[in-house]
């Protein structure tokens, strides 16, 4: 083991390429509901990140602008976006604009079971299988975008309501959904080209693992580079295609946002803004604060009184920060 794995610290997240720590339900019922108001975030938005379930969204206040892999999308009200498994995005709102969103999150082997089953093989491998869906827009009024759009709003009602039996109710509307994008998928021209994960997208996710292991070092471009094996010059573009960020602001963002989940779990290096700096890769406590105000508005200090201060800010920020960090 080398001294950069000996010397990783355990305030990690998320496993092997930054996939959602974080269960979303559980084996026997595989499904998360919840409402995130980004505007009531600190940060305002939720970063890149990626999970073995499917997520569906709906805009249910504002607009939201939707980074998935190299493509974007802006959804407005009522508008709806269905992502695959496994495919990293990030979600922003529109400057200005107050924005809710309601997130389904939900694993198919709910419907299918695990293993390689017949069902599977039937009805389970046309969508998470293939690889050019890696999201679907819903904003039109189409049959298919009002059809998932109608179940998922059933769904998630259902899920936040529990009422006797609700389990049930929404395996039921799982299956209509999951009809839905069947039929869609059939109806695509045969020629629809197949596409893999793009090189971008691999290597990206390869540098956000080496410095999400390796963000409290002394971390540098040639390090980065030379753990996804490539030039300084093409890592930088590599993630700037991929993340709109450099190698460097990603890792600042990471520290940043690594403080702030130390602070909220009451941390032993959270009693002092110095310790703190140190804890995160942060040689300098005056620059730490310095990038802490310019990524989230306010001071380390000012960050911890407004946890404490503002109940809202806490909730949806740990969700957003437990999921998020990567």
């Amino acid at each position: 083991m080398n001294k950069k794995a000996e010397n990783s610290n355990n305030y990690n997240i998320s496993d092997e390429l930054l996939r959602e720590k974080k269960e979303h339900g559980n084996l026997e019922y595989p499904i998360a509901v919840y409402t995130l108001n980004l505007h009531k975030m600190i940060s305002g938005f939720v970063r890149w990140h990626w999970h073995e379930e499917m997520e569906l969204s709906l805009v249910i206040k504002g607009s939201a602008q939707y980074k998935v892999g190299n493509d974007t999308f802006l959804l407005k009200e009522n508008d709806a976006i269905l992502i695959n498994q496994n495919v990293l995005h990030s979600v922003y709102p529109v400057p200005g604009e107050p924005c809710s969103l309601q997130v389904l999150v939900f694993h198919p082997a709910y419907l299918f079971g695990y293993g390689e089953t017949y069902m599977c093989t039937k009805y389970l491998t046309p969508v998470v299988g293939n690889n050019s869906l890696k999201s679907l827009l819903l904003n039109d009024n189409s049959t298919f975008s009002f059809g998932v759009r109608h179940y998922a709003s059933l769904i998630l009602e259902c899920n936040l309501r529990r009422e006797y039996g609700y389990e049930l109710a929404t395996k039921g509307y799982l299956c209509s959904l999951w009809m839905h994008i069947l039929e869609y998928i059939k109806a695509l021209p045969d020629a629809l080209p197949v596409a893999s994960l793009t090189s971008d997208e691999a290597r990206a996710k390869q540098a956000m693992l080496y410095i999400q292991e390796h963000y409290t070092e002394n971390l540098t471009l040639d390090e980065i580079a030379e753990a996804i094996h490539l030039s300084k010059s093409e890592c930088c573009r590599c993630m700037k295609r991929t993340l709109q960020l450099t190698p460097f602001e990603y890792l600042i963002k990471f520290r940043i946002f690594a403080a702030t989940l130390m602070i909220m779990q009451q941390k032993p290096a959270a009693e002092s803004i110095s310790a703190l700096a140190h804890a995160v890769g942060f040689n300098s406590a005056s620059y730490f604060n310095k990038c802490f105000k310019n990524l989230l508005f306010c001071t380390p200090t000012e960050y911890k009184k407004n946890l404490k201060e503002n109940g809202y800010l806490t909730s949806d920020l740990e969700h957003y920060i437990n999921n998020n960090i990567s």
